[in-house]
């Protein structure tokens, strides 16, 4: 409901109109890669992706496309989804 994490992941893949305010914190997903985001009114608004080990991170858009700000500049758009190589 809050993280799928085969292959792409994706945050609030299930998550119900009824919760339009919700958040979590650090869910763990394959690849070693643990996951925090929050929604507000109905969209997510934040995404936090951390990990130990080097590894490249699929995100699929959970903004809904709307424009994005982040935190470094070699995170690029494949299609639906933002990819990323991550490192400790």
């Amino acid at each position: 409901m809050l993280l799928q994490s085969w292959g792409t992941r994706r945050v609030f893949p299930a998550v119900s109109d009824q919760w339009p305010a919700t958040s979590f914190r650090t869910l763990r997903a394959e690849g070693g890669f643990a996951l925090s985001a929050e929604r507000r009114d109905g969209a997510t608004v934040n995404v936090r992706i951390a990990t130990k080990r080097s590894g490249t991170v699929r995100l699929h858009d959970p903004f809904g496309g709307r424009p994005v700000r982040w935190n470094r500049p070699d995170v690029r758009r494949e299609g639906p989804d933002y990819v990323v190589r991550l490192g400790p």
